[in-house]
C-alpha cells in the first residue's frame, strides 16, 4: 500500500500464513463461544479479529491495483463473487432443505424465510436489527444469524473499492497533496466511525449490526500495511516481540472478560487493536514468537477452513437446539459442532480449492459475467427463502387450522375438561366440582401441544388431572386478565 509515492512490496502484500493463524484464533473464539464453552464469554470479538483482517487484505489489494494499473471493478467483484459467494449460498441452501425437517409452526417457518431471503442478498444484518438483538435468548433459535457479519463485509466491499478510487483519482489529479488527502481520508473514516460506534452503542444494535459503525475496523487493517516500514527501521526487535505478545493478550483477554458490557463500544478496540499489532509485527519481523506460533500446521490448517467452519457451525447449533425444545444438551451441541468442522473441511477442500485452482489459470478473465452469475444464484435462494413466507408457512397454517390447530385456534381439541377456553368460564367449576384429584398444568405453545398427548395419558394413569394452558406461536404463558372470572 502506498501514501507518498512508495509502490507496496511483494514482502508486505504476500501470502503470510501467520495471518490464516490468526484467522484460526478468530473462529475458535467464535465457535466456542456459541457451543458454550465455560469462561469464553465474548468470544463474538472474534468477528471483530475478522473484520481487521479483511480490511488488512482487501484494502491492500485494492491499492496495489490502482499504483500498478491492474486495478478493475468488474474484476475486484468477480473475486469476492468467487470468494465468498460459493460456500456462503451453499450453506444458505443446505439449511432451506433442512428447515422442514426441524421447524415446525408456520410463524417458525416464515421467520427462518425472511432469514433466508434477506442472507441471500446480503442485507440481512438490516433485517435482525429491525427485529431483535444479537444477545437475546430468541437468537439461539435463528439459523442464519451469523451471517449479518458477512453482510457487513459484503456492504464494505461495495464501498470501499469506490472510495478508493477516488482517493487514487484526487492524488493523480493533485498529486502535492496525496498524502494529506490519504491522511485526511484514512483518519476521517476511522474517527467519525468509532465515534458513532461508541455513540449508537447505547442507542440500541445500529452499531453492532450496520457497517457504517463498523467500518474503522477495516480502516485500521488497511492502515497497517503503511506502517510496516517505520516498525522495521525505528523498533528494536525484542519490542517488535513484546508487542507481538501483547496483541495475542488482548485477543485472549477481550474473548475471556468482555461477556457482560455493552458492545462494540470502546470496549471493541481491544481485539480490534490485539489483531492489528499481530498483523503489524508479523509483517515487521516474521519470526517474532507469536507469529511463529500461528505459522504452524495446525493453526493454519483451521484458518483456511475458518471461513467455511463459521458459515456452518452456528446454523447446526442452532437447529440441534430448535429439535430439542429450545434446550442447549451437551451432546448435540458437540456434535454439531463436530459436524461443522468436518463439512467445513469438506467444503473447503471439493469447493473452495477448486475455485482458487480455477481462477489462477491464466485462460480466465475475471469480469461482470461472473459477478452476475453470482448475483442471480443469490437471488435465486431469495426467493426460495420468500416462498417460505408466501407459499409454505401459509399452507402449513391452512393445514393446521383444518385440524383445529391454527394460530388463530382456540385449541379445545385438548382433551381433558379443565382446557382452557376462550371465556374460562368453566374453570372455576371445573376446580371447584366433583372428586377432588390433584392437578397439574401444562404451560406452553406449540411444543406443548406436541407432548399434551403423552401427559395426559400419563396424568390418567397417576389419578392426576392436567390442565392445559396451550396456545400455538404464542408466549408460553397467558395474560393475568385472561384468567379473571
Amino acid at each position: 500500500m502506498q501514501l507518498a509515492g512508495r509502490e507496496p512490496t511483494d514482502d508486505i502484500l504476500g501470502y503470510k500464513p501467520f495471518v490464516d493463524g490468526l484467522r484460526a484464533i478468530s473462529i475458535v473464539a467464535v465457535v466456542a463461544y456459541h457451543a458454550g464453552v465455560p469462561g469464553v464469554e465474548s468470544g463474538f470479538i472474534g468477528v471483530d479479529v475478522f473484520f481487521v483482517i479483511s480490511g488488512y487484505l482487501i484494502i491492500s489489494q485494492i491499492v496495489a491495483g490502482l499504483y500498478a494499473g491492474t486495478f478493475s471493478f468488474a474484476g475486484f467483484w468477480a473475486r469476492r463473487v468467487l470468494r465468498i459467494l460459493p460456500p456462503y449460498l451453499l450453506v444458505v441452501g443446505a439449511c432451506v432443505l433442512i428447515a422442514p425437517l426441524v421447524l415446525v409452526t408456520p410463524a417458525e417457518l416464515e421467520e427462518f424465510g425472511r432469514e433466508a431471503q434477506y442472507s441471500a442478498l446480503m442485507v440481512v444484518n438490516y433485517y435482525f436489527l429491525a427485529s431483535k438483538g444479537y444477545f437475546d435468548i430468541s437468537s439461539e433459535l435463528k439459523p442464519l444469524l451469523h451471517l449479518w457479519s458477512l453482510a457487513v463485509e459484503e456492504q464494505f466491499y461495495l464501498v470501499a473499492p469506490l472510495i478508493l478510487f477516488g482517493l487514487w483519482w484526487f492524488g493523480r489529479r493533485f498529486g502535492r497533496f496525496r498524502s494529506a488527502t490519504w491522511a485526511l481520508a484514512i483518519v476521517g473514516v476511522a474517527t467519525v466511525s468509532f465515534a458513532f460506534c461508541v455513540a449508537r452503542t447505547s442507542g440500541g444494535n445500529s452499531a453492532f449490526f450496520l457497517m457504517p459503525y463498523r467500518a474503522w475496523e477495516f480502516v485500521l487493517g488497511g492502515v497497517i500495511p503503511l506502517l510496516v516500514p517505520a516498525v522495521r527501521r525505528r523498533i528494536p526487535a525484542f519490542f517488535v516481540d513484546l508487542l507481538a505478545v501483547v496483541g495475542a493478550a488482548l485477543i485472549v483477554g477481550a474473548a475471556l472478560r468482555l461477556g457482560e458490557v455493552p458492545y462494540p463500544s470502546y470496549y471493541a478496540l481491544l481485539p480490534v487493536a490485539g489483531a492489528c499489532l499481530v498483523i503489524l509485527t508479523g509483517l515487521a519481523r516474521p519470526e517474532n514468537p507469536v507469529a511463529r506460533v500461528l505459522a504452524t500446521g495446525p493453526f493454519v490448517w483451521v484458518g483456511l477452513i475458518s471461513y467455511a467452519w463459521y458459515l456452518w457451525h452456528w446454523p447446526l447449533i442452532s437447529f440441534a437446539r430448535i429439535h430439542n425444545f429450545g434446550e442447549s444438551i451437551a451432546d448435540w451441541r458437540w456434535g454439531a459442532v463436530a459436524l461443522s468442522l468436518a463439512l467445513a473441511a469438506a467444503t473447503h477442500h471439493f469447493l473452495e480449492v477448486p475455485i482458487k485452482r480455477w481462477r489462477s489459470t491464466k485462460r480466465v478473465r475475471l469480469g461482470w459475467h461472473v459477478t452476475a452469475t453470482g448475483v442471480a444464484a443469490a437471488v435465486c435462494i431469495s426467493l426460495v427463502g420468500s416462498a417460505y413466507v408466501h407459499l409454505l408457512a401459509p399452507a402449513v397454517e391452512r393445514q393446521l387450522a383444518a385440524k383445529g390447530l391454527g394460530v388463530d385456534s382456540d385449541w379445545t381439541v385438548l382433551k381433558d375438561p379443565c382446557a382452557i377456553k376462550p371465556q374460562n368460564q368453566e374453570l372455576a367449576r371445573c376446580f371447584g366440582g366433583g372428586e377432588e384429584r390433584p392437578f397439574g398444568i401444562l404451560v406452553g405453545n406449540s411444543h406443548a401441544r406436541m407432548i399434551y398427548g403423552t401427559l395426559n395419558d400419563k396424568a390418567d394413569q397417576l389419578g392426576v388431572e392436567l390442565v392445559g394452558l396451550v396456545k400455538v406461536a404464542c408466549i408460553p404463558y397467558y395474560p393475568v386478565a385472561s384468567l379473571e372470572g
